[in-house]
């Protein structure tokens, strides 16, 4: 696999920050960062250089954005085909055996209608991949020691073995590791750990803002939920393929996506619990509490100065990247 270096001529031009990508794809909007973000994926793909060509002239050469309904399904149709080209790119990486299992378990409970497109195997599927695995990779201790294996185990040792051979060219800014306060940083990765209903509950995109009470920009960070599916197979019905009780939510450093659902408003101190009261989430009227409890609606009549505080903070902190974020998909509930 290609870890990014000598891609260019010249001073500095030995490393690429695009060789590792992380897509978080929400109901509507998508966002792209640079680098292996936020905790092991369901999914990943493996792309390399005549797929991404392809991906160029449909996506941005081909593409007609005045184009009819039926140039914009065609497109999405031969997306799906190279998302899942890229996917089975991946899982030849793993053990030939476990290949199928993993496979299933991103396309359970498809249509029969669909089975003989999604299962079929390109060439390359079967074929060896050239990686001595060892029990402890694809296995905790107890599991090795009994000769088992879990899909969870394998994708992360796969996923561990590319981080270590994209080291060099990943960015880690996103990352919580880089936040020197020891107590915001392990509030923080509890708030993470959330996982199941109660992460469904929370939005897409929840921005929050720390503020250090010395007047200047808030610390911004970034709560994504993933959204998990039996499969993503189908342009309409998405509700019938959704599993909330298997989402979870990533908290990374910054301001990720441009269309924020939520804010957050507080100070260190007040993280102490969040986590907890996150977790403890069980219907609507929860969240609402505690939006009124931390949140920032857009009623709220504080709601410009505070986002001049986090567009500050996010210039400040991506001078080059940063933007006016897009309020459209504000929510106020």
């Amino acid at each position: 696999m290609w870890d990014g270096s000598g891609w260019a001529d010249g001073p500095g031009g030995e490393h690429n920050p695009n060789a590792a990508l992380t897509i978080y794809r929400h109901f509507d909007n998508a966002a792209v960062m640079k680098g292996l973000v936020g905790s092991t994926p369901k999914t990943a793909w493996i792309i390399d250089y005549p797929m991404l060509e392809r991906i160029h002239y449909l996506l941005v050469a081909g593409f007609d954005v005045y184009g009819n309904l039926g140039h914009q399904l065609i497109t999405r149709l031969y997306m799906d085909f190279l998302r899942m080209e890229g996917e089975s790119n991946f899982l030849a990486l793993l053990p030939a055996g476990e290949r199928q299992a993993v496979h299933d378990s991103w396309y359970r409970d498809v249509g029969s209608g669909l089975e003989g497109l999604l299962f079929k195997k390109p060439p390359q599927f079967d074929a060896p991949s050239g990686i001595v695995w060892t029990p402890e990779e694809l296995s905790s201790p107890e599991q090795a020691r009994l000769g088992l294996m879990t899909r969870m185990h394998q994708r992360l040792a796969l996923m561990t073995r590319m981080h270590q051979r994209l080291a060099p060219e990943l960015e880690q800014g996103r990352s919580l590791s880089n936040v020197k306060n020891t107590f915001v940083r392990h509030e923080l990765e509890a708030l993470s750990a959330v996982r199941g209903f109660a992460a469904s509950l929370m939005p897409e995109v929840t921005i929050i803002a720390l503020d250090g009470g010395d007047g200047g920009s808030p610390q911004l960070f970034s709560v994504l939920r993933n959204s998990a599916h039996a499969n993503i197979t189908s342009l309409f019905d998405e509700a019938a393929n959704r599993r909330p009780q298997e989402d979870s939510l990533d908290v990374l450093r910054g301001v990720a996506g441009d269309y924020p659902n939520a804010f957050w408003h507080l100070t260190p101190e007040r993280l102490d619990g969040l986590a907890e009261r996150v977790a403890a989430l069980e219907d609507e009227d929860d969240y609402r509490a505690l939006m009124a409890d931390v949140g920032i609606r857009r009623t709220d009549p504080r709601f410009w100065e505070f986002s001049d505080s986090v567009l500050r903070g996010n210039y400040a902190d991506r001078p080059v990247e940063s933007g006016l974020l897009d309020y459209n998909r504000l929510q106020n509930r």
